[in-house]
Parts: C-alpha cells; sequence; structure tokens
C-alpha cells in the first residue's frame, strides 16, 4: 500500500484562492522522466512503478475548499478543467475500444 506523507502547511496559502491555508498539493502528472518504459501485458507493482519512474506533479498549493478530490488525489481547478476536456474530448472509438477490453475478460 501506499505511504501517505504528512507535509507542514502551516504557514503556505492556497495557491488558487490565496486566502486559506494549503492542506495539500495537485497531484495532476505534468511530467515523466525521459526514460518512462509502458510494458504491454506486464503489471508492475506500485513500489517498483514510485521506485523508478518518479514522475512530476503540478504541486500547486491547495486549500480544502480548492482541491477537487478524486479519492487518493486531488487537483487544482485548472487541472481539473484539463481533465474533465480530456474526457469530453475522447473520440467514440477509443472509448469503445476500452470497453471491448472488459467483454473479452468477462467482466
Amino acid at each position: 500500500m501506499a505511504e501517505i506523507i504528512k507535509e507542514d502547511f502551516s504557514r503556505q496559502k492556497c495557491g488558487v484562492c490565496h486566502k486559506r491555508f494549503a492542506t495539500r498539493y495537485c497531484d495532476y502528472v505534468i511530467q515523466y522522466p525521459e526514460s518512462v518504459t509502458f510494458v504491454c501485458g506486464t503489471r508492475v507493482g506500485f513500489q517498483d512503478f514510485k521506485s523508478e519512474q518518479q514522475q512530476l506533479t503540478c504541486d500547486c498549493a491547495l486549500c480544502d475548499e480548492c482541491a477537487k478530490n478524486h479519492g487518493l488525489i486531488d487537483f487544482c481547478p485548472y487541472h481539473e478543467r484539463v481533465m474533465q476536456e480530456k474526457k469530453m474530448n475522447t473520440p467514440d472509438h477509443v472509448k469503445k475500444s476500452r470497453g471491448e477490453k472488459w467483454m473479452r475478460d468477462g467482466h
């Protein structure tokens, strides 16, 4: 299971509203390492991924009110809009392809 690290935000203001104190960072990945490798059909454990793939995240400081929470990750309002636009602009043939894998697996 992933280790959750508590940050000390005692003096940092939210990068969005600039009013409240930050409690988290934006987790949107903005850059992968140059040597990123994707292996089809191979499952890689989280610890392996974490130790070898140090991706760069937005890290905008966010208060509870400005953070857009998605379970264990949070996005700033800007990257939340980016994610929504990506969902809206996904071509139908790509969406259909995602569903076909589940049908093959019997889920």
